[in-house]
């Protein structure tokens, strides 16, 4: 039996126990008893956190199937179906799913529930193809092709090593900063297909994208609501595009930005100018310095590094130094640690989030903060803060992205060829800048190299 609204583009597909729903002739949803669309449960879920370092355990005490459905509205361009299962007649789930125009799809759920279950877990399963690739879920360092892999969409830090080697076991010594494959400042949730369509989920919770399915790909939520868009072309970039347009635009960049090098320098003013007169002086075009160190430094167990207690170290650059960066000009800074907000952080906003979407949303606020500083002191367009953490919304707030740092080697875990995957994930998201940073070993300046470029039409 095959149902459908007024428009072709938008089909439902009924059988005695199941149903398809397609779009423009491709599949998004097959569900039968035995392997439903939607799912819900209930658990506890326990974060712990480390210098931005999250662990998560989930202690899972629930999870049933909808296997149950019944065809609600089929009219125009909408498809609404009761969702009910076996395990719990007190349950009943609305899945709606909109077809919008230009070549998109609006889709949420609705709860509806009077039993004494404390459900908070939402599992929606979005149909795939075998040879199906997938890219995206934001900056993603060590894999490309999403498929065979899950990735929780969870803002940290990006891990020391990734690879479970020598490097991830020290330095989960020092700070459980090992991390993992999946680990990333910038995880967003959103997906890119190779059938030409992306997959947007607009919400701020504990997410999980797991492809790791021959025939479906699973979205979890720590929540019972599920909404989202589909976008889709008759190409990969359209696809892109069009996902770019609807989260918004980067401003472009200045041409200071572009046209010179800059140099990441530190160990103080003195060895600082040391090497910014011996770049200049050999013909170089420097148009600005990077100096993260303006804090000081610190030894530890894996090394020497940035001190993190943000205070001006007035050893390392004293008065004279300050005054001559003032009569310069600052053109920009690091905009970091978006993705430190602990589940027991609190602010004075009084908007209604809990501590889940509170940790993924503020990366996306701390980028609209600096660019509203911009706008309201006057100089977008000329000033450049960068960012690394990031997430579903900060494209159309951040000026730069970067992709933090990286070990010292080759490794693809965790060493250059990582931010190449890097760019080439998030530019599956959105069309924008993106800066790459790899320090070298025994680099005379003691400092970084830039790989800088705008991430256009790849994927």
């Amino acid at each position: 039996m095959v149902m459908k609204g007024v428009t072709a583009d938008l089909t439902l597909n009924t059988t005695p126990d199941g149903f398809d729903v397609t779009f423009n002739g491709d599949k998004i949803f097959q569900h039968t008893p035995d392997d439903p669309v939607v799912w819900l449960g209930y658990g506890v879920a326990n974060f712990s956190e480390r210098h931005g370092n999250f662990q998560f355990k989930d202690d899972l005490q629930l999870k049933v199937p909808l296997q149950n459905f019944t065809v609600v509205v089929l009219e125009g361009d909408l498809i609404q179906l009761d969702l009910t299962t076996d395990d719990d007649p007190t349950l009943s789930l609305i899945l709606t799913v909109a077809w919008t125009g230009a070549n998109r799809l609006d889709m949420n759920s609705s709860l509806q529930y009077s039993g004494s279950n404390d459900y908070n877990r939402i599992w929606v399963r979005v149909w795939a193809e075998e040879e199906e690739s997938v890219w995206g879920a934001g900056e993603q360092y060590t894999y490309l092709n999403l498929r065979g892999r899950h990735f929780p969409i969870w803002t940290s830090e990006q891990g020391v090593g990734r690879d479970g080697g020598v490097i991830a076991n020290v330095t989960d010594i020092d700070g459980d900063a090992g991390g993992e494959y999946y680990t990333t400042y910038y995880p967003q949730a959103s997906f890119l297909s190779s059938r030409k369509y992306s997959m947007i989920l607009k919400d701020k919770h504990y997410m999980v994208l797991n492809f790791t399915d021959t025939f479906r790909h699973e979205i979890s939520i720590h929540t019972t609501s599920f909404t989202a868009m589909l976008l889709q072309a008759d190409t990969l970039m359209k696809t892109v595009q069009s996902l770019t347009t609807l989260l918004g635009t980067q401003p472009v960049l200045p041409d200071w930005v572009v046209t010179g090098t800059t140099l990441g320098l530190q160990r103080g003013t003195d060895e600082m100018l040391l090497y910014y007169e011996a770049a200049k002086n050999a013909g170089a075009n420097i148009s600005s310095l990077w100096i993260q160190d303006w804090s000081g430094t610190i030894q530890t167990v894996i090394g020497h590094r940035v001190y993190w207690n943000w205070r001006w170290n007035q050893t390392y650059y004293p008065d004279e130094m300050i005054n001559n960066m003032i009569d310069l000009g600052l053109s920009g800074w690091m905009a970091d640690f978006g993705e430190y907000t602990r589940l027991d952080m609190y602010s004075k906003d009084t908007t209604t989030y809990d501590s889940e979407e509170r940790h993924n949303y503020l990366p996306v606020e701390w980028a609209r903060c600096n660019r509203d500083a911009l706008s309201v002191s006057g100089t977008l367009g000329e000033l450049v803060p960068f960012m690394r953490s990031g997430g579903l919304g900060s494209s159309s707030q951040q000026l730069l992205a970067w992709a933090g740092d990286q070990n010292v080697n080759w490794a693809f875990g965790d060493g250059l060829p990582s931010t190449i995957v890097a760019a080439l994930s998030l530019a599956c998201e959105w069309n924008g800048y993106n800066s790459l940073r790899h320090r070298r070993i025994h680099d005379t300046s003691s400092g970084y190299h830039e790989v800088q470029g705008v991430t256009a039409e790849v994927c």
